[in-house]
């Protein structure tokens, strides 16, 4: 069997708390913001429709960077990789709210996915700079 490294443990421990995270905030906007986003449909209820959307949200953010490493992009400044991620999670929502109907999630307009990638994106820095960036990530 083979050993896990300390890194491994913290780089899973931090892609569980990003979910967690993303989960809490995509559930907290459809609250605040009822008309805007949408969670559930006739399929699954609300809370599944933001856990879902946050676990595929997550499993696509969690590719960013062996996608970075595999194009042999050198990208050393943490602005620039916020930026990417920023984008990715833009991307992502639209994506996942394009196919609400397996997804559970839904968006008024792209500026939701944009504002709500933006307020992700910025959580998503602070849990990995309290958490991550110690573990050499």
């Amino acid at each position: 069997m083979k050993k896990v490294s300390k890194n491994q443990k913290a780089n899973t421990k931090l892609w569980a708390l990003i979910f967690l995270l993303n989960g809490i905030l995509i559930y907290l906007g459809s609250v605040i913001l009822p008309d805007l986003i949408v969670l559930g449909n006739a399929f699954l209820p609300n809370w599944l429709g933001a856990a879902v959307t946050s676990l595929l949200l997550t499993a696509i953010l969690s590719q960013v960077e062996p996608v970075i490493k595999a194009l042999n992009l050198k990208i050393s400044n943490d602005l620039f990789l916020g930026v990417v991620y920023g984008g990715v999670n833009i991307v992502g929502l639209w994506i996942l709210a394009r196919i609400a109907e397996w997804s559970g999630f839904g968006i008024a307009s792209v500026y939701v996915a944009v504002v709500l990638g933006i307020v992700l994106d910025l959580a998503q820095y602070g849990s990995w700079l309290k958490f991550g960036k110690k573990s050499g990530k």
